[in-house]
């Protein structure tokens, strides 16, 4: 009856779809062309997998070697969760860099907008300058020529 409530705990150990404890994989894309990929591979950890089965509770001789098999157990569960962990660590560098890499590249183009609309504003001020200073030329001109014919 244990052994049946422990498979029972495995099969609903699993989340969207996947379960590492019953030897599922994940693939995590690292780029947008998908040809990167990284494989993050479970492990079977059901009672008959990892020799676990009825018979051993009947048999003496299969009760006694029982410690050892356990420790055994320990042992690769121990680096099946070592794995996950390395893997977890990976994929949140991965992450961190990625995002970080998104937030400079934002900054730039904003950057890059900024420094457009900065120069677009001052070559408008430079032509309004340039216009108003032809008005007043022009303004000058003219008035300069009336001031000339009123002398004759």
């Amino acid at each position: 009856k244990i052994l049946q409530q422990y498979d029972k705990l495995i099969e609903d150990s699993s989340y969207l779809g996947i379960n590492f404890l019953k030897g599922d994989e994940m693939s995590v894309v690292f780029n947008e062309t998908r040809s990167h990929k990284f494989v993050i591979k479970g492990m079977d950890i059901s009672s008959a997998n990892m020799g676990f089965d009825e018979d051993v509770w009947r048999n003496l001789k299969e009760i006694k070697l029982l410690p050892s098999k356990i420790d055994d157990f320990i042992g690769k569960l121990r680096k099946f969760a070592n794995d996950l962990g390395t893997h977890f660590q990976i994929i949140q560098t991965r992450q961190n860099f990625t995002e970080a890499l998104s937030d400079v590249l934002e900054i730039g183009a904003d950057k890059l907008i900024l420094a457009d609309m900065n120069e677009a504003s001052a070559e408008y001020l430079m032509l309004q300058t340039r216009q108003q200073l032809a008005i007043n030329s022009l303004s000058l001109a003219s008035q300069s020529a009336s001031s000339i014919l009123r002398l004759f």
